[in-house]
């Protein structure tokens, strides 16, 4: 589950008590929210249970969310964003877990920034440049300076700056 959403919503039953608790999905975000959802619970204590049959049947269709590479590296990167935050939060849970806390955030802050160089690098291939800025913008503050920095860089061509623009 820290790696890769492991399945859609109705692949896990999970409490209500501990859904409410750690605040349901974050219906902010288009994408990912059920591996967001996944890891608060994971942090929160909560030991899902798959059921042993076919319960839902998961419809594919060509403008799913999932097929969208540019809105789900984006949510990616906030899904994973999150992460460190939640590690700070519960380093009694990921020692308990095999991990060490330090490790793990810092393994995640450059999966955060990895994921919003993508996003980035996507927005700034279909001109939106703005949004590639705010990309490279986090990069630099998760700590991936030189990303943010290239990505920035290779902004300025664009003319976000001069001539009365600003990022």
């Amino acid at each position: 589950m820290l790696t890769a959403c492991y399945g859609p919503p109705h692949n896990f039953l999970i409490g209500r008590q501990i859904f409410e608790q750690v605040g349901g999905f974050d219906e902010r975000m288009r994408g990912c929210a059920d591996w967001d959802l996944w890891l608060r619970l994971l942090f929160a204590g909560a030991t899902p249970n798959t059921t042993p049959f076919v319960g839902a049947l998961y419809r594919q269709s060509p403008n799913q969310m999932s097929r969208h590479e540019m809105h789900m590296a984006e949510e990616l990167a906030r899904a994973v964003s999150k992460v460190p935050v939640l590690v700070s939060q519960h380093p009694n849970r990921v020692s308990a877990w095999g991990f060490d806390p330090a490790e793990l955030r810092r393994e995640f802050l450059k999966r955060a920034v990895k994921e919003s160089a993508d996003a980035g690098y996507l927005r700034r291939q279909r001109g939106e440049y703005r949004m590639a800025a705010a990309h490279y913008t986090k990069c630099v503050l998760a700590g991936g300076y030189a990303v943010g920095l290239s990505g920035l860089i290779k902004l300025l061509p664009h003319r976000l700056v001069g001539k009365g623009r600003r990022l």
